[in-house]
This record gives structure tokens, C-alpha cells and sequence, in this order.
């Protein structure tokens, strides 16, 4: 009833219709609004399963490389001797390195090793390599660091690494962190070498990874060496 005095009162004389033109024109106006509304739900739905049906897809992916990463790792492995000190730990620092500064994140690499020639068993090297890189990992695609320091010491009979970063930390109630394998993978690889490791916010701010895992040393390659190094 209203709707034509405010026409008037708006625009002026000259504008004049009936209540049920009127009427009609905001039933028109309402039910523009309703399919606007559903349509934008409609396609938020349709995304939304996309993204799921992405994300399932993508974590199997994730999973079966996974899983084909660490067979033709043990593959490898199999036949692998004893490596020296020097050799492994050159070794991770340059992986380690290349993979931060590609990710734009300044490597901080310190290394401290008392018998550059002892030689490790193949089943620690490989375990705490995998340890290393997934560290590493955690800290490029997590962490939103800007610098990670990274700092190995080999003493007589225990290896000891140590991985920090500047970023956010661990947020131990996020989902991320509770699907997460990264981390258990770490801690069970470091169980398998009878080892212990921590995770705890550092002195730069963001996670501090400790680890620490006994190793006899070689003075030379045994003849029985060849053993199943992922058991």
C-alpha cells in the first residue's frame, strides 16, 4: 500500500503505479534474490566436493609415493656397506642445503665429527637420512620459516641431530598435524636405531627437533654386513 505514495515521494508525480505492479515487481525482486543465493551455494557445493574428491586424491598420491620412495630406498639399501663419517655427512649437508635454498629458506649448517674416517653401519645411515630429510620437509612445507639451522654432531658412539627454524612452530590441535605422518614417521624411525628425539619450541621461535641415536662405528667393512636395514 505504501509502495506507490514512496514512488511518488522518490522520484515525483510523474512516477506512478499501481500496489500490484508493484506487488509483482518485488515477488520478481525476491525470487532473483532466492536463486542468486542457491545458485552461489550450488557452485560453493560443487567446489567443495571438487576439493575433496582433490584432497583424497592427492593424499593417496602422497601415500603410494610414499610407500614406493621408502621400497626403492630399502632396495637400494640392501647391498649397501658401511659409509664413512665424512662421506654421510657431506651428503646430507648438501641435500639438506639445496633443498632449503630452493625453497627461498637460508640454510644455517653446522657439523661436528670426531672420526671423519669411522665408518656407520648402512642401517643407521639410512634411517637417520630419512630422519633428516623429513625434518627438512616438515620445516618447508609447515613452518613458514625464513631460516632453518641445521647442526649434526658425531661423537664416539652417538649420532645427535638438531633442526630448528624461525617459523610458527607446531600447533599440536590442528588437523594437519594430527593426519600427519611426518612426524611419527620421525619417531619411529629414531625407535628403530634405539634412539630418543624431542620436539619443543627453540630459541629462534619456531620447532626445535633433537634427536639422538647410538651407533657403533666400523674400523673396517665386516664381511656379514649385508643385512635387511629397515627391519
Amino acid at each position: 500500500l505504501t509502495g506507490p505514495w514512496l514512488l511518488r515521494v522518490g522520484f515525483g508525480e510523474q512516477y506512478r503505479a499501481s500496489g500490484a505492479l508493484l506487488a509483482w515487481l518485488t515477488a520478481g525482486a525476491v525470487v532473483i534474490a532466492v536463486l542468486t543465493i542457491t545458485g552461489a551455494a550450488a557452485v560453493a557445493a560443487a567446489l567443495h566436493r571438487a576439493y575433496s574428491l582433490g584432497w583424497v586424491c592427492a593424499t593417496v598420491a602422497a601415500a603410494a609415493r610414499q610407500a614406493l620412495d621408502e621400497m626403492r630406498s630399502a632396495v637400494r639399501n640392501m647391498k649397501a656397506r658401511p659409509a664413512p663419517v665424512e662421506e654421510m655427512v657431506a651428503d646430507w649437508r648438501s641435500d639438506t642445503v639445496s633443498r632449503l635454498n630452493g625453497a627461498g629458506i637460508e640454510a644455517d649448517w653446522d657439523a661436528q665429527v670426531s672420526r671423519p674416517e669411522a665408518l656407520v653401519p648402512p642401517r643407521t645411515v639410512h634411517q637417520l637420512t630419512r630422519v633428516l630429510r623429513e625434518a627438512i620437509s616438515n620445516v618447508m612445507r609447515h613452518s613458514g620459516a625464513s631460516r632453518c639451522a641445521v647442526h649434526v654432531n658425531v661423537g664416539q658412539g652417538d649420532i645427535q641431530l638438531e633442526v630448528e627454524d624461525n617459523g610458527v612452530g607446531i600447533d599440536w590441535n590442528s588437523d594437519a598435524t594430527r593426519r600427519g605422518q611426518g612426524l611419527a614417521n620421525i619417531e619411529r624411525r629414531v625407535r628403530r636405531l634405539g634412539g630418543m628425539h624431542r620436539f619443543m619450541q627453540g630459541p629462534m621461535g619456531g620447532t626445535l627437533l633433537m634427536a639422538r641415536v647410538p651407533f657403533e662405528a666400523f674400523s673396517s667393512v665386516p664381511g656379514d654386513i649385508v643385512k635387511d636395514i629397515t627391519k
